[in-house]
């Protein structure tokens, strides 16, 4: 089975978490193609060949939601998952991103399937995100926040 690394983020701007509504994507025939229907997501994307998870997380970032001015915190969780079944393991490193800048719908990101862009408070966002290993990351996520 072939492994393919990608990033996650957790983006606090003044205290609220950014979370992407996206439609969700399938994989028939040998095809991805996006369905109709919608989830509340975190930010991630696939790592180029040879890009470093601050790099790619930057791009994936800037992508999606127009954010240039970053600055990377933690690596606060990882999992990984297979999608395709059987046919692809993704590797995820979910880090910790902080912004002063307000991120904005894009045109990448709109072909990638972000519907919405919410800026919202970490309860909300817990709320509102619908994958599990998403869940567990914006805990872990907030755990690290509150610590200082």
């Amino acid at each position: 089975m072939k492994t393919i690394g990608q990033v996650e983020a957790v983006i606090v701007k003044g205290g609220k978490i950014l979370i992407l509504k996206k439609r969700d994507a399938k994989f028939e025939k040998g095809k991805w193609f996006r369905t109709k229907q919608s989830f509340w997501r975190l930010p991630k994307g696939k790592l180029e060949k040879g890009e470093s998870a601050k790099k790619g997380l930057k791009r994936e970032l800037r992508e999606e939601t127009g954010l240039k001015k970053i600055k990377m915190g933690k690596r606060v969780f990882s999992y990984s998952f297979e999608a395709p079944k059987g046919l692809l393991l993704r590797k995820v490193s979910a880090y910790l991103v902080f912004t002063d800048e307000k991120p904005r719908m894009t045109k990448d990101g709109r072909k990638e399937g972000i519907e919405k862009i919410l800026l919202a408070s970490p309860k909300t966002a817990l709320k509102k995100v619908h994958f599990e290993s998403e869940k567990k990351v914006l805990k872990a996520a907030v755990k690290l926040l509150r610590s200082g």
